[in-house]
């Protein structure tokens, strides 16, 4: 099967390898077609060009039981969606990638990164999910990224930036992005609508279900970034926001105005964002047709002092989401999410570092049961959170990433065990969670999604390499034991676990 995202990348594709190619390794002589020379290097910038060739490898043990690989693709559950064929399952899965940046005259960067996808939109004999090494579609090399950068064209401040976007709103500076992180996330189209009911309550087994639709979004535009001294701005045109396993059908279009502003030397910041996401949508309540949804807010990341952050977000959403089949009403957008956290790290020199943080997030769903509501209450944008293992991970879990009340309370330690320095990291996290929205299920509406504890270790062996071991289980969830019984599924549980052994290679 083909991958349906070469659509819109494969003449960005070859324009970007061909600038990078022809620039770094030849230059044609003038007026001479077809005659070569060596290109040569400006006599005041002998290094007028630079290459560095990088990589990655990362391979995965992982165990699923049949709670998991009823909802996920699998190889127990080839259809994705499953009743009493769903299996535990051992499989391995990765990627392998090779990234190639060159730096050019007049500070111009090209980036280009070919390698296999861990998620893909078509492997064997599913319709979107995990690539396994030994499946045909896990070893085919993919364009996975390919952008050009151009720095101090009109000033120092300026820098713009064309291709396969790296552009997230990320408040905090670190890990996912809470509402605008494309590439760690969905498209809003399957985000708003992927289990059909966009202005109703979720179904419990479609809204479980969406966990075999894996595939990550591709954000195919230009930013123009203007950093001067404590104040970032960007400003992002992203015509094209491809569904990495779907039809055009379920392409967005982003656009988005974006501001930082740096507040103290210990890094706090303020952010602010405004968006505007066009889609089309189509369920069983809504007519086919165009939706405009409008994103405003904005966080803050306070550092109290050196170690001791306090962060929060807020966006709401504005807009149309559609268009009732019956009667022809605009059924409104009016998604809402929210986050606030405190994390603290013990930086005094101590042979044991250590630190904590809690956080909590409130992600609404859509809470009326009538399919001629005008609301569309479930909150949809690109969210990139995958802390929770089991009920947020778009790779090894369920990537509920909508309609979620969630407290996590999390902790950490490094320890030195073969080098004079910490090369062992201990995280534990435990969260409990629940729908915002009831979601209906056959024994009626729930709101019991469960509570889930994570424990990770990293082994740094070197610089380079990395050995890794996660274990995640999940306990008390109502809502997954009545999906699967809805589906008459014999392994029908309210708990599931979890289990990950691999490695991180980079070159």
């Amino acid at each position: 099967m083909g991958n349906p995202c070469v659509r819109p990348i494969g003449a960005l594709a070859a324009l970007t390898a061909f600038l990078a190619l022809s620039s770094v390794a030849t230059a044609q002589q003038p007026g001479l077609p077809g005659q070569e020379r060596p290109l040569t290097t400006h006599p005041d910038r002998p290094e007028a060009v630079k290459v560095w060739v990088t990589g990655n490898f990362s391979l995965d043990y992982v165990h699923r039981p049949a709670q998991l690989t009823v909802f996920t693709d699998s190889f127990s559950n080839p259809s994705g969606l499953g009743s009493a064929t769903s299996d535990d399952e051992n499989t391995f899965e990765g990627e392998v990638g090779i990234r190639f940046t060159a730096e050019m005259l007049n500070k111009v960067t090209v980036v280009i990164e070919v390698g296999t996808r861990r998620s893909d939109g078509d492997p064997v004999g599913a319709a979107g999910g995990i690539n396994r090494f030994g499946d045909l579609e896990a070893i085919r090399p993919r364009l996975r990224e390919g952008h050009i950068r151009f720095t101090d064209i009109f000033g120092p401040e300026i820098s713009i930036e064309g291709g396969i976007s790296t552009w997230k709103f990320n408040v905090r500076g670190k890990g996912g992005g809470f509402a605008f992180d494309p590439r760690r996330s969905q498209t809003v189209t399957r985000n708003l609508d992927s289990d059909g009911l966009i202005n109703t309550r979720d179904d419990v087994i479609l809204r479980f279900a969406e966990a075999v639709g894996t595939d990550g979004s591709m954000p195919l535009g230009a930013t123009i970034t203007y950093s001067g001294g404590a104040l970032t701005i960007d400003v992002v045109a992203l015509p094209t926001v491809t569904d990495e396993g779907g039809g055009a059908a379920d392409d967005d279009q982003l656009y988005a105005i974006d501001a930082l502003l740096g507040l103290d030397a210990l890094g706090s910041r303020l952010g602010f964002i405004f968006a505007v996401t066009s889609t089309r949508t189509g369920s069983v309540t809504l007519a086919p047709g165009n939706a405009v949804i409008y994103t405003f807010g904005g966080g803050t990341s306070i550092m109290i002092m050196k170690g001791l952050e306090i962060y929060g977000e807020g966006y709401i959403q504005a807009g149309k989401a559609g268009i009732l089949n019956l009667g022809g009403g605009r059924v409104a957008a009016a998604g809402r999410a929210a986050q606030i956290g405190a994390e603290w790290h013990y930086v005094v020199a101590n042979p044991l570092p250590f630190w904590f943080g809690a956080n909590f997030t409130h992600i609404t769903g859509c809470d009326s049961d009538d399919p001629n509501n005008r609301r569309a209450s479930r909150f949809a944008a690109y969210e990139g959170t995958a802390d929770l293992m089991i009920i947020e991970d778009p790779y090894y879990g369920f990537d509920w990433d909508s309609n979620i009340q969630a407290l996590k309370v999390s902790g950490g330690l490094s320890l030195d065990i073969a080098s004079d320095k910490p090369d062992l990291d201990l995280v534990l996290i435990l969260g409990f969670t629940k729908a915002t929205a009831a979601v209906n299920t056959p024994g009626g509406p729930a709101h019991g999604l469960g509570n889930e504890v994570d424990f990770k270790a990293t082994w740094h062996m070197t610089k380079q390499f990395a050995l890794k071991a996660s274990f995640a289980y999940l306990w008390n969830s109502a809502l997954l034991q009545q999906a699967m019984a809805g589906l008459g599924n014999p392994n029908a549980a309210d708990h599931a676990w979890l289990f990950v052994l691999g490695w991180d290679l980079v070159f």
